[in-house]
């Protein structure tokens, strides 16, 4: 019993952890995007202030969109399916991996559109190769979904194998 809340445990702080790397990466290019020439004790208070509400909204968007991969993940559950693929290899998917290991539906393989990569230990596979599968695909996306989704219609992916958080 001990041993389960570790790794439970364990399991939710690597999602911790990778919410926080999220949301520093995104507070890292608003920051250098933040001109750096700051010229009164307003201009500073204007900046701090629109900092102050951009992580605070990157924190919300971020919490919204790991709430909706959970709830991809219990559908999928629910219909017995136990593997599932990746498409994309960005922050979502990074999420989605850091999930996968407190469900218990797996993620077998990741699709870009660019292959030949490494992700998170995983071999990116380009997309055609998923077309040849299966298994589910969830898209680790929540902007341009819809492309992706026409992208791997055109591939001959069944419209019911395709996932998405929304």
């Amino acid at each position: 019993m001990q041993l389960s809340k570790l790794a439970s445990l364990s399991n939710h702080l690597k999602l911790v952890g990778t919410l926080a790397k999220i949301i520093t990466r995104q507070f890292w290019i608003k920051l250098t995007r933040v001109p750096r020439q700051i010229t009164s004790p307003g201009i500073f208070l204007s900046k701090a202030i629109g900092v102050y509400f951009f992580l605070r909204n990157a924190c919300h968007h971020n919490v919204y969109v790991m709430q909706l991969a959970r709830e991809v993940f219990d559908e999928i559950g629910q219909e017995g399916v136990r593997n599932v693929s990746v498409y994309g290899t960005g922050e979502i998917a990074e999420m989605l991996v850091g999930i996968s290991a407190e469900v218990p539906v797996k993620i077998h393989s990741i699709y870009d559109d660019f292959g030949n990569t490494t992700f998170l230990g995983f071999n990116v596979l380009p997309i055609e190769a998923g077309a040849k599968n299966e298994e589910k695909i969830i898209i680790a996306a929540v902007v341009g979904v819809d492309e992706k989704i026409a992208r791997l219609t055109r591939l001959g992916v069944e419209r019911e194998r395709i996932a998405v958080l929304q």
